[in-house]
C-alpha cells in the first residue's frame, strides 16, 4: 500500500469518526433528557394523591356518607388538599315523624407527619408514624336538625363552618398507599351539627 493510500485512508476514518461522533452524542444526549423528563413526571406524578372517608351506618339511625379528596405533597412530611362530602341521614323517633337529611359540602385541609416511622424512634412493630392534622369544612344543611326533629315540610337549609383539629395514626401501604385513623375535635360547638365531638376519621390513600 502506498503512502498516499495509507494517508487517504486514516483521513477518511478521521473524517468519518468526526461525522458521526456528535450524531451519536446528540442521540446520547437526547436520550439523557428524555430519561430525565420522565423520571421528573413521576415524580411530579407521585406529589398528587387521592382518597377519602365512606361511612355506613344502618339502624335506628341511617348514616350514609362520601367523601373524596384530591391533595399535594408540597414536602416529604406536609400536605394539603380539598375534597367534597356527601352525607345521606335519616333517623327515627318514637311518637315523632322520621327525620331525613341530604347534607354536603366541602373543605381544605393541611396534614403534618410529625412523626415518620415509630418503629425507628421507639421500637414499635410496623412502620407507621404519627400526623398532624387541621381542616375547615363548609356544610350545606337543614338549620333545625336537632331542634324540631321532625319533617314539617317548611325546612330551611344553613351553611355550618367547621374548623377540625387533631391527629392520628398513619399506616403505609405500599409505595404510595397509606391508611390514617384520626381523632378530631370540631372547634364549632353548635347542637345542630349531626356528628358527635371528637369525631373519629378513617380513611384511605394512594
Amino acid at each position: 500500500m502506498s503512502k498516499n493510500k495509507k494517508y487517504a485512508g486514516i483521513l477518511l476514518f478521521v473524517l468519518l469518526a468526526w461525522i458521526f461522533s456528535p450524531s451519536v452524542g446528540y442521540g446520547q444526549e437526547r436520550k439523557r433528557d428524555h430519561d430525565k423528563e420522565r423520571q421528573e413526571k413521576e415524580e411530579s406524578n407521585r406529589k398528587f394523591f387521592f382518597g377519602g372517608n365512606f361511612a355506613l351506618m344502618i339502624g335506628t339511625i341511617t348514616n350514609i356518607e362520601i367523601s373524596p379528596l384530591v391533595g399535594y405533597h408540597i414536602t416529604t412530611r406536609l400536605s394539603a388538599g380539598t375534597g367534597i362530602t356527601y352525607a345521606y341521614y335519616k333517623e327515627r323517633f318514637t311518637g315523632f315523624n322520621t327525620y331525613e337529611s341530604h347534607i354536603y359540602g366541602g373543605r381544605i385541609f393541611g396534614s403534618w407527619l410529625a412523626i415518620k416511622n415509630l418503629k425507628e424512634l421507639i421500637g414499635l412493630p410496623g412502620n407507621g408514624g404519627i400526623i398532624g392534622y387541621t381542616e375547615y369544612e363548609a356544610l350545606n344543611m337543614d338549620d333545625n336538625y336537632k331542634t324540631t326533629l321532625i319533617n314539617t315540610g317548611d325546612k330551611q337549609r344553613e351553611w355550618f363552618h367547621n374548623v377540625y383539629v387533631g391527629g392520628g395514626y398513619r399506616q403505609p401501604l405500599g409505595r404510595n398507599a397509606s391508611f390514617n385513623i384520626m381523632v378530631l375535635w370540631n372547634l364549632n360547638q353548635s347542637p345542630k351539627l349531626p356528628y358527635d365531638n371528637p369525631t373519629i376519621r378513617v380513611g384511605f390513600y394512594f
